[in-house]
């Protein structure tokens, strides 16, 4: 059949492809193959605003190595709009999220929920895929018909687990900041991120609220030992600064401690975290500043 219409007019219609899924997963189970790469979870979807059918891909494997790797794919009828992994296995930095995460599980008062990849985990009206680094670090991504990008991410710990810190039902991000070395003081330094309408932040009103609660919940014992007493300080004046208030007055309660000879070299690693963590007052907009 020609590719031109009458009088000489190409038929543009001829030039396009056509939809087809299967042999969009067909390309996919090629390439995956490629790099010795099996499929381990398949997630149907349909992507919003008329986007038609999808799947959502997982694969693990092995690299030359020997080490466990992971890739996630996604296709619709026209195209593979994501791709992420496997790691090089020159790649030193192993951060970077690549294993499907089917479901966020947490525990909402006793009762099990799930927050699913393949559905709408922000309410901004796209699909989300969440995923997963080797260091146990979460990303979540954006899905359209279209193409697919990684949601922003503003936290001063890296994001290992998902919860509804705020009470909205969405998901939000929380994770913990771990020493290079454990010690005796050894404070718990979460944080947490809301979404903010185009990133996950730790600077939402949401986000701050979450810190406030801690800050009260860090209160000093005068009956503790010298290592629950700094350990809470130090957990109140990290949850101060992460919730709007005062740098300077959080430091400078923080001096104000009593620190026995053998916990100083630690205590002061704790203050030089705190000093680098952004202050500023609380935000009156989604995301702050």
């Amino acid at each position: 059949m020609s590719a031109w219409g009458g009088a000489g007019t190409p038929d543009l219609a001829a030039f396009i492809e056509s939809p087809d899924l299967d042999a969009r997963l067909a390309l996919v189970d090629a390439e995956t193959a490629a790099h010795g790469l099996h499929l381990t979870r398949e997630i149907p979807i349909v992507l919003p605003h008329g986007g038609g059918p999808a799947r959502i891909r997982g694969y693990e494997g092995i690299d030359s190595l020997g080490r466990p790797v992971h890739a996630i794919r996604v296709a619709t009828t026209r195209s593979v709009v994501m791709a992420a992994g496997p790691l090089d296995p020159r790649e030193t930095a192993r951060d970077v999220a690549t294993e499907l995460v089917p479901a966020l599980m947490t525990d909402d008062g006793g009762r099990a929920a799930a927050f699913q990849s393949g559905t709408d985990l922000t309410g901004d009206g796209a699909t989300s895929v969440v995923a997963r680094s080797e260091t146990g670090q979460l990303t979540i991504w954006r899905v359209t018909s279209l193409g697919a990008s990684p949601y922003p991410v503003v936290m001063a710990a890296p994001a290992t687990l998902g919860l509804d810190v705020d009470g909205d039902g969405r998901v939000d991000l929380v994770g913990n900041l771990v020493a290079d070395s454990p010690d005796s003081i050894s404070p718990r330094l979460n944080d947490a991120a809301t979404f903010d309408g185009v990133r996950f932040s730790d600077r939402t009103e949401g986000a701050r609220a979450f810190h406030a609660a801690l800050v009260e919940a860090a209160k000093s014992d005068d009956k503790a030992s010298d290592e629950v007493r700094i350990r809470r300080a130090i957990e109140r004046a990290w949850h101060a600064v992460l919730a709007g208030r005062s740098k300077d007055e959080a430091l400078k309660e923080l001096a104000s401690e009593a620190v026995p000879p053998r916990l100083r070299v630690a205590f002061d690693h704790y203050v030089s975290v705190i000093s680098s963590v952004p202050g500023g007052p609380a935000p009156r907009t989604p995301g702050g500043t």
